[in-house]
């Protein structure tokens, strides 16, 4: 640990969790002060909301932990993965003064190229194979002990509180007035971050589609420093946490660059 580091907070993704983390929390320590690690309501070992619970309400509790937890007079990093990756961009957008930097790994939160439903309904399986396509998707090479993941997201996909939230997002589709539709990132919005950031995208990702990659690309400001690695999957923190955090800690090494081009 670095007593001169950032406390780092890692945000996981749609059915996943703290733990995920760990593997690049070992390795992130040469720049790191403290962590600040937590699992979403009806993820992890957090208790199951009770619907109705939106993806609203999903980030309302993690921006509440998140301004309980981090600290003004220190410096900050936020890292976020998928959903959480969009929670992540969110709230540094609306709490400049508290994050120092921010990396996003494969972020949500760009408008759906196809539909939500073609993203989101893979995350409610149905079948012990379906939760297995899951893990085929989101690893790279899935391992054993991957493959063990595949009863709790099976079990998972059940929580009423968990259909909510996945009910919230595919209601893009299905509903006019959707609230989170104002939630989606504008590329004005994108263009008004001026917290030195990262975009993290594998080419391998086989949850969002490369179009979301292309949108992140294309309208966030020209100082966000880019890594695309050719064979980096979704989650890259679960199958390559060592070159994930030397990316991250080489990145963090550099002074950044507030130009805005």
């Amino acid at each position: 640990m670095n007593p001169n580091g950032y406390t780092i907070a890692l945000i996981h993704g749609i059915a996943a969790s703290a733990a995920t983390w760990l593997p690049v929390i070992r390795n992130l320590m040469p720049a790191a002060s403290g962590f600040l690690v937590f699992d979403m309501p009806g993820h992890g070992l957090s208790p199951a909301p009770k619907p109705p619970f939106s993806c609203i309400d999903a980030y309302e509790c993690t921006r509440a932990c998140l301004l309980n937890n981090l600290r003004k007079d220190k410096k900050n990093l936020i890292i976020g993965n998928s959903l959480g990756g969009s929670f992540a961009l969110k709230f540094t957008l609306e709490n400049a003064d508290i994050v120092s930097r921010c990396a996003l790994i494969s972020p949500a939160g760009a408008p759906f190229p196809v539909s939500a439903h073609a993203v989101i309904d893979r995350f409610l399986p149905h079948s012990l194979a379906q939760a297995n396509k899951i893990i085929d998707d989101v690893w790279i090479r899935p391992t054993l002990g991957a493959r063990m993941i595949a009863p709790l997201l099976l079990h998972t996909a059940t929580q009423p509180g968990f259909i909510s939230m996945m009910k919230s997002i595919t209601d893009i589709d299905d509903v006019q007035d959707c609230p989170l539709k104002s939630w989606l990132f504008t590329p004005e919005e994108l263009d008004t971050l001026q917290t030195p950031a990262c975009l993290i995208w594998g080419g391998l990702d086989r949850i969002l589609p490369r179009e979301m990659r292309d949108y992140f690309d294309t309208y966030l400001p020209q100082n966000v420093d880019r890594f695309f690695p050719d064979d980096f999957g979704h989650s890259p923190q679960l199958d390559t946490p060592k070159r994930l955090a030397k990316i991250l800690l080489e990145w963090l090494a550099h002074e950044p660059n507030l130009q805005k081009a």
